[in-house]
């Protein structure tokens, strides 16, 4: 009899909702609980969105609010954060940009709203076929989403400009440039750029000091002016912003640059530059190549 009492029960049970809504909400919370878990292991955040417009502020960043339908966020860039073209190419920022931006998801965030994100690439879309892919690669060059074939064409650098070899990319986080892939799980490609998401640098490594200056430079005035930081700390020097200029420190040497300005502070006495330091981007400030004098 008690038997088959049994299914009439779990039929009341789920016609009464009893035993399903608990079941599908423990799924939900299983399934919720998978998709965080997942987001929380993604090295970098991927942040899309369009320029609409550029502020300066006082410490030499620049500050761009993204809107996207009900989505409000901020972007802000300095110095060290580095922008290209899809292609992998330096790019000037500019309003009406689309862009892809890669941020440290362990980098503390400030609480207040809109979100505000500092990252350490930016990505712009140009009319030229071309990905970008951030993955993290283990000892063959295999991440979750690509399996790298690298070469000697293979053009391989941090986030400082400092070029690196293919074994830097072994066990690291890297921005991957290609045109193409092949079908597979992980696609294989050969790309034709690889960014190691690091700032690290090798102290003191003058060969390249002139690969940044090589690459990265404009004249003004017969004067050849290359991008202060990225020197300065490929040197060994600590660049501090002050907004109008910078702060560099070493030991116990201390240089104050300001921009528009020839006259510098080297150890408490003026020196002077042969053409004032400017800023070709909104982040980047450039100064005469001589200077490199001052660092070495």
């Amino acid at each position: 009899m008690m038997k088959r009492n049994i299914p009439i029960a779990l039929s009341f049970a789920l016609l009464t909702g009893a035993i399903a809504p608990t079941a599908f909400a423990q799924s939900q919370d299983v399934s919720a609980a998978n998709e965080e878990a997942e987001q929380v292991q993604e090295k970098f955040l991927k942040l899309t969105g369009k320029f609409q417009s550029f502020e300066e502020r006082t410490n030499g960043s620049v500050y761009s609010l993204i809107e996207k339908g009900e989505e409000i966020f901020a972007i802000v860039a300095d110095e060290r954060t580095v922008v290209v073209d899809n292609l992998g190419n330096p790019v000037e920022l500019k309003e009406g940009m689309e862009f892809t931006a890669f941020v440290d998801a362990e980098k503390p965030m400030i609480m207040i709203y809109p979100p505000q994100y500092s990252p350490e690439l930016i990505v712009v879309q140009t009319t030229e076929p071309g990905f970008v892919e951030v993955d993290e690669f283990d000892k063959e060059y295999t991440g979750k989403k690509l399996k790298l074939n690298l070469s000697e064409e293979t053009v391989i650098e941090n986030l400082s400009g400092t070029k690196l070899n293919a074994e830097d990319v072994a066990e690291a986080n890297a921005a991957v440039f290609y045109t193409a892939s092949t079908r597979s799980i992980p696609a294989q490609t050969a790309p034709s750029k690889v960014i190691v998401l690091s700032y690290d640098v090798e102290q003191g490594n003058n060969k390249s000091v002139d690969e940044i200056i090589e690459k990265d430079f404009y004249e003004v005035d017969g004067v050849k002016m290359i991008p202060l930081r990225l020197v300065a700390e490929q040197l060994g020097w600590k660049v501090e912003s002050t907004g109008k200029g910078a702060v560099l420190s070493k030991d116990d040497t201390s240089i104050t640059i300001t921009r528009g300005t020839k006259t510098f502070v080297h150890n408490g006495k003026d020196s002077e530059f042969k053409a004032a330091p400017s800023l070709l981007e909104p982040i980047k400030t450039y100064v005469p190549v001589d200077f490199v004098d001052y660092l070495k």
